[in-house]
């Protein structure tokens, strides 16, 4: 079960217990407190109006005809008689000295615990159940009646006798029943509305937590996918590092190795003796023009591994600086179409080194494999995208098919590079067509790096 069913359920059998024994208890101290406050009652009209009458007992347990005669005219005439059903007048010992029904003066009964209480100056009360020998008469009335135990003091303040009532308590009964009801329903309506606050915090707080496990999955799962991300870029990145330098030692092998390697073959014809100062001249010269070509091969190559400084350089003056260097180094014409804000604009540090290779890539595609004279380099700024197009209109290739061939050469670690920084790299091409590469970079993701 989810949290806020648990707590619905333990909530509300915590809240039903507690309603229940409150409400209970409550009833309980309502009918208590009516019922004592019914037998103070009486034993305030005892003292104040029987008392007096029964001064005259004697040790005998005797009241005198006169005595009787005016306590039953008190009794019948009294407000309280009108509710008073019965009653006894107890002497010591269990003998009844006065009582409504006649026939029971003069007898002795067994002492109760109730009646012996009221005998050590105890008001007793209770809803009474009518099961002991002198309650016949009271059996017959059929009602509900409350017994009343008063104890009666003399001047000095001494028990001398008890009395006992037996008054119809159907009214009473009822007031009670409907004061217990209207407790049981408010104790039932506060613990309903509590129920309901507490389930609906427990509610809002479940759906929280749900959310915010929700949340907590999907960046997770977000994280997961970045880090198979990252294994898979450091998987391509460790490729293209291979397939750089694997390429490099190509370059060297199969260019300033193999002139050097023909100077070292001439050098031999240059130790001959039978070799005249002419021909060994000739042969010096032979040796200095593929030494001369290994120089600048590798001059060319590490030009192409290092990068120039770009400090303080617009994004123009670096667009100017890779078209320059490839100009003087192979011939080609470039023809440029800056836009002129890019004279005062600079890029961040890490743009504008992708930008370059971006450049120096293509052209060098461009020469080694378009078979071109002149190409066409653009750049712009619109609402904060850079943008950078190289195009010629050489022999054109079929990219796709590049891609199957060499996917870890050239233009994939140059898509690579790109994608790194935020960019979009894409390159058009087709045979006798000639071929169009494009790389954008939007600068709102790099406003916080210095430029």
């Amino acid at each position: 079960m989810s949290l806020v069913k648990q707590f619905a359920i333990a909530s509300f059998f915590t809240l039903l217990i507690g309603m229940v024994s409150t409400a209970s208890w409550v009833s309980s101290r309502i009918e208590n407190g009516v019922v004592s406050n019914s037998a103070l009652s009486a034993a305030l009209f005892m003292d104040s109006f029987i008392a007096p009458l029964l001064q005259g007992i004697d040790s005998s347990n005797q009241l005198s005809e006169a005595s009787q005669r005016a306590l039953g005219q008190l009794i019948d005439n009294a407000p309280l008689g009108e509710q008073v059903l019965s009653y006894k007048i107890w002497g010591r010992d269990g003998i009844i000295i006065h009582s409504s029904n006649a026939a029971l003066i003069g007898q002795q009964f067994p002492v109760t615990d109730t009646l012996n209480n009221a005998w050590g100056g105890a008001v007793q009360a209770e809803f009474d159940n009518l099961h002991d020998e002198e309650d016949v008469v009271e059996k017959a009335f059929n009602v509900s009646l409350l017994e009343i135990y008063s104890p009666i003091r003399n001047k000095s303040g001494k028990v001398i006798a008890v009395s006992e009532f037996y008054a119809n308590a159907e009214q009473l009964e009822r007031d009670l029943f409907l004061t217990g009801l209207q407790s049981w329903i408010w104790f039932g309506m506060a613990g309903l509305t509590m129920f309901a606050v507490l389930s609906g915090i427990a509610l809002r707080g479940s759906r929280t937590i749900d959310s915010q496990q929700n949340a907590l999955k999907t960046r997770v799962l977000e994280l997961s996918d970045l880090r198979k991300r990252l294994q898979q870029a450091s998987r391509r990145s460790t490729e293209l590092n291979e397939s750089f330098l694997r390429r490099i030692g190509a370059d060297l092998h199969d260019g300033p190795a193999q002139l050097i390697a023909f100077a070292l073959l001439k050098l031999e014809e240059l130790s001959s003796e039978s070799k005249s100062s002419k021909d060994r001249m000739a042969v010096g010269q032979s040796i200095k023009e593929p030494l001369q070509d290994a120089l600048t091969e590798i001059r060319n190559l590490s030009g192409g591994l290092t990068l120039p400084g770009f400090d303080g350089l617009s994004t123009q003056e670096v667009l100017d600086k890779a078209a320059n260097s490839h100009e003087r180094r192979t011939g080609v014409q470039i023809h440029r179409d800056i836009d002129q804000q890019l004279s005062g604009s600079y890029l961040p540090q890490s743009i504008l080194i992708c930008v370059y290779r971006f450049v120096q890539e293509i052209l060098n595609n461009s020469f080694q494999h378009g078979q071109v004279e002149e190409v066409f380099l653009s750049a712009t700024m619109s609402q904060q995208t850079f943008t950078a197009i190289v195009a010629d209109r050489g022999i054109g290739f079929n990219p796709d098919l590049i891609a199957r061939e060499s996917p870890c050469l050239g233009l994939a670690g140059l898509r690579e590079r790109i994608e790194s920084v935020g960019g979009t790299f894409s390159i058009v091409s087709d045979f006798k067509e000639g071929t169009k590469a494009c790389a954008s970079f939007c600068l709102d993701a790099h406003s916080d790096e210095g430029s």
